[in-house]
């Protein structure tokens, strides 16, 4: 039973790390860091202003990361900051026109590539790796908080 779960694990793992490796190799096509490219990948598809927060809590990133990436992204011209006009405390990421253009160059295929590729699996195994994949998380969560909270 152990060694079926151990070999189950690790073939997870890789399809894991192959799937990280594909997005991994995207950014660095286009001289961006992972993060990097998460943004401009979102305030594309998004197409609207985002905030620090927002950008964390969509990816999972701390603000540490989505800080140092925006500040990069800022530095290059392809990211511009301006004031939530709900609360000027909140700064909203949009792109700018050169982010539009590499956003154009690279998160679109991207995205394009992703849907069709999703729209190859039937409607069961679509909903079912959703499902399964998100059923993973949890209980991983919650395994791993088991074994750290001692």
């Amino acid at each position: 039973m152990l060694e079926r779960l151990l070999e189950q694990q690790v073939r997870y793992n890789k399809v894991h790390k192959e799937l990280n490796e594909l997005y991994h190799n995207v950014a660095l096509q286009f001289g961006l860091s992972d993060a990097s490219s998460i943004i401009l990948y979102t305030l594309y598809i998004s197409e609207k202003p985002c905030s620090q927060k927002e950008l964390c809590e969509l990816w999972s990133l701390t603000k540490t990361t989505v800080n140092s990436a925006l500040r990069k992204l800022i530095k290059s011209e392809y990211v511009a900051l301006s004031p939530d006009p709900t609360n000027y405390k909140v700064k909203l990421a949009r792109l700018t026109k050169s982010g539009e253009a590499l956003a154009e160059k690279s998160a679109r295929p991207l995205f394009e590539a992703e849907l069709k590729a999703f729209e190859r699996l039937s409607e069961e195994e679509q909903e079912q790796l959703a499902t399964i994949s998100k059923k993973h998380v949890k209980l991983l969560r919650e395994e791993i908080g088991n074994a750290f909270d001692n």
